[in-house]
């Protein structure tokens, strides 16, 4: 877009008396589609555009703004003095990464991309002109405290606004077009070796998501390009309350990107840590929830494998939220798979760990053993076998006897425990002839509405603090301080995201089952008059002890609780994890893959110290490609870490038998 400032004109508010003097600065735009139009905007507008953005953009206080004056203000030589700064000014807000929505709307942008978007200036849906008095009727009107006002404005002002934004929106989205142009950076949520992960505002809407951001060099360094696309590829196809829904996906030169939900209320692992236990109500109910996602997951032929406090997001509401799907596979239909050596070692099932040696391959039954575990640290603030030394801890999982000395749990919640813990995954519940059938029977479970529970329709017991939609108090300030820019690319990396070729073609996504909600107030028929033509985008396929039980059929009558998402504006409120929590102390890994990665808060020790990683593998064929990549999460005393390399080499020298019987302490031997 080009812009220019080539005339100033002298007006007054109240033309009949001739006072309130004021100067006109008349801007011409001009897209790069053809389109022009001319707008008249005084120094107070400028001033006020100034005044908001500086406080975003740090370069922008940098800027010689001109100051206000008393005196003088009409003369040629300040009147000429300003039209050019501004001009200036202008343009480099037009460069600014991802454009404010402010200045989108002291342009009139939206409003001049309405009737091209309609294909006819101002129609409804049978082709009948609208006013702005229609437009707002509709609610598609909208104001802005930046637009002008009195005799000097617009008339195409009427329609300027988030919903007019949100028509430009869906007309590049048709083209193909939709890129980091769209969104705009607030802040850092967490970063690794591979990337960052930030909170991004839809520039169209409004709405707050997070963004994870890839690093094409890295991720083909590091052999992960196809773990990367099967990530981008499962979390495409699921629709489910409990999961974080990926929005869009993208790419540029040098960069991946995935949009997904923001969950302002950060990770699971953040409030255990605060609360060091959970009381046994909250456990039924974020337990109940997690049932419900793995069982949905499993029904699509996905392991999750990864199951953990750090991967499990809570929305403004305290609504649960899977996220990072790295290390995940699909179409796993047999019991025996999956092959790869991955996951987090406090929460690895003992097939696994014998799979390293035997290569028998194990299946989805690793999850409801990562399931149990997380149960039992949630009563505890302890993984039921953690050791900081590598070797005893996987030893204790294989043969360790289960003990509950420190946990206060009910009866039924250790049965459910030792029935999820059983180390022959036939025998595990979740994994019986029953399914999950056995898991939502289990008398833990006694007086819970199912139905009710996969509507998000019972009130959670826990809602975490949220000021604002865009609160980040739930997050790591270690990186929530950092500025919200993107490291240009070195030459090296260019050339090594070049390697990749067509590797990433269909790497693009576009949730359109989430668009109508992510569009705000547009009205439904406007948004299906302008996605249902012949367009080249397609979307692709598819804290008191004494807390209340929400699940038990006495209170689960309160079905009015929002359905998942943790933002407005379709923003998926969940949103996005998506992120971060202090510090985990454990770490994915992925032995023979590589790692996979968080979008909203993985944490990582990293060369440099971080706490925070985008574990960004995962989710690929398992291919015994004997490619230890580490994928750290965690970092923090008492919790000690360890990376793929050191569990294979801890494995390798057992001098045990890799094998074991069932949970809670039963032993049977066990060939591998």
């Amino acid at each position: 877009m080009s812009i220019k400032i080539q005339t100033c004109n002298t007006r007054y508010e109240d033309e009949d008396k001739k006072k309130k003097k004021y100067t006109a600065f008349l801007i011409e735009l001009k897209t790069h589609g053809g389109l022009v139009w001319s707008i008249e905007r005084r120094f107070s507008q400028f001033n006020q555009l100034n005044n908001v953005l500086k406080q975003r953009y740090a370069e922008l206080q940098l800027f010689k703004f001109p100051p206000k004056r008393w005196f003088s203000s009409f003369t040629t030589q300040t009147v000429e003095q300003r039209r050019r700064v501004f001009e200036v000014y202008l343009q480099e807000l037009l460069c600014l990464q991802s454009r404010p929505v402010e200045l989108n709307n002291f342009l009139d942008i939206n409003a001049h991309i309405w009737g091209k978007v309609l294909g006819q200036a101002g129609v409804d849906e049978s082709g009948v002109p609208i006013d702005a008095a229609g437009l707002a009727a509709m609610g598609v009107g909208g104001s802005s405290s930046l637009l002008p006002t009195g005799s000097g404005a617009s008339a195409s002002g009427a329609v300027v606004g988030s919903n007019t934004a949100a028509l430009e929106f869906i007309g590049r989205l048709k083209q193909g077009n939709v890129g980091l142009d769209d969104f705009e950076l607030l802040r850092v949520l967490g970063k690794g070796s591979f990337g960052k992960v930030f909170l991004v505002r839809l520039i169209a809407t409004g709405g707050v998501y997070a963004l994870k951001v890839l690093k094409k060099s890295e991720v083909v360094r590091r052999r992960q390009v196809e773990h990367t696309k099967a990530e981008r590829r499962i979390m495409g196809g699921i629709d489910h309350p409990f999961v974080v829904a990926l929005r869009f996906a993208f790419q540029t030169e040098d960069k991946l990107y995935m949009v997904t939900d923001y969950c302002k209320g950060g990770e699971l692992f953040f409030h255990l840590k605060k609360l060091r236990t959970f009381p046994e109500p909250m456990v039924r109910f974020f337990a109940a929830e997690l049932v419900c996602a793995l069982s949905h997951l499993h029904s699509l032929d996905i392991v999750y494998r990864d199951l953990k406090p750090e991967n499990v997001l809570l929305d403004e509401d305290g609504h649960v939220h899977i996220t990072d799907f790295g290390l995940s596979k699909d179409d796993v239909s047999d019991p025996r798979g999956a092959t790869t050596f991955c996951g987090t070692p406090e929460y690895l099932a003992p097939e696994m760990l014998i799979n390293r040696k035997s290569r028998e391959g194990y299946g989805k039954a690793v999850d409801w053993w990562s399931l149990g575990t997380l149960i039992y640290e949630m009563l505890t603030g302890w993984p039921p076998f953690y050791d900081k030394n590598l070797r005893k801890m996987c030893e204790q999982i294989l043969k360790s006897d289960l003990q509950f000395s420190s946990c206060n749990a009910s009866a039924e919640a250790k049965d459910l425990i030792r029935g999820l813990l059983q180390r022959d995954p036939a025998q595990r519940l979740g994994s019986r002839a029953g399914g999950v059938g056995d898991i939502k029977a289990h008398p833990f479970f006694r007086g819970t509405d199912w139905d009710l529970v996969e509507k998000c329709a019972i009130e959670p017991p826990f809602r975490p603090k949220v000021d604002s939609e865009t609160d980040i108090a739930n997050f790591d300030v270690t990186f929530t301080n950092e500025p919200a820019v993107l490291t240009p690319p070195a030459p090296s990396d260019l050339s090594e995201a070049a390697a990749a070729g067509d590797d990433f073609a269909d790497f693009g996504y576009v949730n359109a089952s989430k668009l109508v909600s992510m569009l705000g107030s547009l009205p439904g028929h406007i948004v299906a008059t302008l996605m249902n033509d012949d367009k080249p985008w397609k979307p692709s396929s598819s804290s008191s002890s004494a807390v209340a039980d929400p699940l038990v059929s006495s209170t689960s009558s309160s079905a009015g609780a929002s359905a998942a998402g943790a933002g407005a504006a379709g923003a998926g409120g969940n949103a996005s994890e998506p992120f971060t929590r202090e510090t985990s102390d454990s770490k994915s890994f992925a032995g023979f893959d590589g790692g996979g990665g968080g979008v909203q808060g993985s944490k990582d020790e990293g060369e440099e110290g971080a706490k925070n990683i985008i574990n960004n593998g995962g989710g690929g064929d398992d291919d015994d490609d004997d490619d230890d990549n580490v994928a750290i999460v965690g970092g923090e005393e008492p919790r000690e870490q360890h990376n793929v390399q050191e569990v294979a080499e801890e494995l390798t020298r057992l001098s045990i038998a890799l094998g074991g019987g069932g949970g809670g302490g039963q032993e049977t031997a066990a060939e591998t």
